[in-house]
């Protein structure tokens, strides 16, 4: 069965991983062994583990999202109004942020209970990214990337860009958030307003990739041209231009 999902490791080296055959698996990474796995009684394995400080895993699935204890019995499970293919942040405080098809952004107590949740105008498929200071930011199918405040879930600010979002934000050290939109690659200050808008082409698309920040500053993002051709890994510089010297273009299987 497939698995479109992220694996995520624990720190006592269990590896969890969702599937489209309705199950989360918990294996021992060392050796590939399956620990346990917990039927859900719901498809679409699109959303990947995140794992709290208490062990607790945390997964979306159809219009639920799931609490699941390190020994594989169900904690809970909330409802939500359509689909979630986000997948979930963990706060500091034990907060769980996850959006929904339904174009809310859920935070949820680690109890199960709802502590906010936030509409946008339209679905959200990607994931949340939390700041440093606490701030959560989403993109939406509307066009904008918002900014809310953690405690109450009231808009800090909201940016608007061409095309919706199915990458979540990833922060830089100096609080620049970087996310992709279809047909290019952004740049928000902290104060929400725009740096730089870097455009990919117009065979290629930015699909489900979610960016990775170097050392150096440097931005990798993956791109799709389509089915036959694959895509690209592009590296953007953090003043907007392409990095010259990398692009790996992958093809039926090979780089």
């Amino acid at each position: 069965m497939w698995i479109t999902s992220a694996p995520a490791l624990a720190e006592d080296g269990t590896l969890y991983v969702c599937s489209w055959d309705k199950y989360l698996y918990a294996f021992n990474s060392s050796n590939g062994i399956l620990k346990w796995r917990l039927f859900t009684d719901e498809i679409l394995g699109i959303s990947s583990p995140a794992i709290a400080e208490d062990g607790t895993i945390y997964f979306g699935r159809h219009h639920h999202i799931f609490a699941v204890y390190p020994n594989g019995t169900e904690k809970w499970r909330y409802e939500t109004g359509s689909n979630v293919h986000s997948s979930p942040a963990v706060a500091e405080d034990g907060t769980i942020y996850i959006g929904s098809w339904d174009e809310y952004l859920y935070a949820i107590n680690p109890n199960g209970t709802l502590k906010w949740r936030f509409k946008t105008g339209d679905i959200i498929k990607g994931s949340p990214s939390i700041a440093d200071d606490g701030t959560v930011y989403v993109g939406s199918f509307d066009d904008h990337l918002y900014a809310l405040y953690p405690n109450n879930g009231t808009m800090k600010w909201k940016c608007k860009f061409p095309y919706g979002s199915e990458s979540n934000p990833s922060i830089a050290s100096d609080g620049t958030i970087y996310f992709g939109s279809y047909k290019q690659f952004h740049a928000v200050y902290p104060n929400g307003t725009k740096r730089w808008s870097f455009d990919i082409g117009s065979t290629t698309v930015i699909s489900w990739s979610s960016p990775a920040i170097s050392a150096d500053g440097t931005i990798y993002i993956g791109t799709q041209i389509d089915s036959v051709s694959g895509g690209d890994i592009i590296a953007i510089n953090p003043d907007g231009t392409e990095f010259i010297g990398l692009c790996l273009r992958h093809q039926h299987g090979t780089y």
